[in-house]
């Protein structure tokens, strides 16, 4: 079997079982893959950077910082953003090894 052949059978097994999903499974797969990629590494990176950055040097005296170190509230969001994560990821492979 011609490596072509091999290709365009995966690819129409892949879309097979593409229309197959559930629009909610649909969703829940291109939002795993959208946070899969380098940029949501970038945005992620940066977003905490800000975050300790501006809470380390809050520039208003008149006012507290918002999450003084040691950063509680970055940490419940850190942990919250990396269960839900976790759980995209099992969910999008759970799906593919019954396919």
């Amino acid at each position: 079997m011609p490596l072509s052949q091999n290709v365009e059978s995966i690819a129409a097994l892949r879309a097979h079982v593409e229309q197959r999903l559930s629009p909610h499974q649909r969703s829940l797969e291109a939002l795993t893959e959208r946070l899969g990629r380098p940029l949501a590494f970038y945005v992620i990176g940066l977003a905490t950077t800000g975050w300790v950055v501006l809470n380390a040097f809050w520039p208003f005296e008149w006012a507290a910082a918002p999450d003084p170190a040691p950063f509680g509230w970055l940490h419940i969001v850190l942990a919250a953003a990396g269960l839900w994560m976790t759980t995209l990821v099992l969910v999008a492979e759970n799906r593919q090894a019954k396919d």
